[in-house]
């Protein structure tokens, strides 16, 4: 039950997060996602960001939906069985 009661705490971040215009560049981004800079790049088509200049920046809602992606049961299925 401990697990649950984290994960939703963990959910309700996420949802708050979301509604923020947060931007990051690309080192910034990679660990807030928790990876390597390299593997970061290797993943970057998929996660999404803009190329200004020389610079990538990434919003906050496209790092927390490639989370989304990459998760085994999405957020949504989590809130229906709790």
């Amino acid at each position: 039950m401990p697990f649950t009661i984290a994960l939703l705490v963990d959910i309700n971040q996420i949802h708050k997060a979301m509604n923020t215009n947060k931007n990051y560049d690309l080192i910034e981004a990679s660990e807030f996602l928790r990876m390597p800079v390299d593997t970061f790049r290797k993943h970057r088509p998929e996660i999404g960001g803009s190329k200004l200049g020389r610079r990538w920046v990434f919003t906050e809602k496209e790092l927390l939906d490639y989370m989304e992606l990459k998760r085994s049961k999405p957020i949504h299925e989590l809130q229906k069985a709790s």
